[in-house]
């Protein structure tokens, strides 16, 4: 009877086929994520029901619903969130196809040198004073430093030394310690040079907000 009843599914899903498996879970997710939109989108500093959330995401019709409401959702809430939702699926791929590759449920991004990297071309736009150029500089190296330094760590791996190959967690892990050592020697020799592209623009950003922010000035967004 022991031997019986340790035998016995334990989880939810056991006696199911994996595809079914994947069509339950994939339901679940679903509906979870549409539960998350909607309370993300009615939550805030100007709370709006989750009634009205509703009805406005699916374009119906509702008097009673004030135009700021709707404004708030279409045009300020709506939009960050599904940013979100891209941003958080990009990284969730990213991070098993990582893991995957390593064999490592711990691996990261910085083990590729690709944080580094970002945060090298970031501070080299500073500290060469092309930050000053635009707002979509520094975005722009830091892009580009990513898969620069992911590039160089995966070219270095497919050359073979000695006859044979190295792994490319080896190699990166030595590009991600140059990138980093180069980063801490610019920080080190142009810091007064990065304070002082900064403090030369440093509203920037808070510009940027308020002047795309200035129509919902109200108490509805306060």
């Amino acid at each position: 009877m022991l031997k019986a009843a340790a035998q016995e599914p334990t989880f939810l899903l056991a006696r199911q086929t994996p595809a079914q498996r994947l069509v339950v879970m994939s339901l679940a997710l679903a509906a979870l994520l549409a539960l998350a939109v909607v309370i993300a989108v009615g939550s805030g500093s100007s709370r709006i029901p989750y009634e009205d959330v509703v009805h406005i995401l699916l374009g119906a019709q509702d008097a009673s619903i004030p135009d700021s409401q709707i404004t708030i959702v279409q045009q300020v809430r709506l939009p960050r969130v599904i940013a979100a939702v891209f941003i958080g699926a990009a990284l969730a791929v990213s991070g098993a196809v990582m893991q995957g590759i390593f064999r490592n449920p711990l691996a990261e991004s910085g083990i590729l040198g690709v944080t580094v990297g970002g945060s090298l071309g970031a501070v080299f736009a500073f500290s060469t004073g092309l930050a000053l150029a635009g707002l979509w500089v520094v975005p722009i190296f830091a892009f580009t430093g990513s898969p620069v330094s992911f590039d160089v760590a995966r070219q270095y791996a497919a050359a073979k030394r000695e006859g044979a190959k190295w792994p490319l967690r080896w190699t990166s892990i030595t590009a991600s310690h140059s990138a980093s050592s180069m980063l801490k020697l610019i920080l080190s020799r142009r810091m007064p040079a990065l304070l002082m592209s900064t403090s030369r623009r440093p509203n920037v950003s808070t510009a940027c907000w308020t002047s795309a922010s200035a129509p919902f000035q109200d108490e509805t967004l306060s």
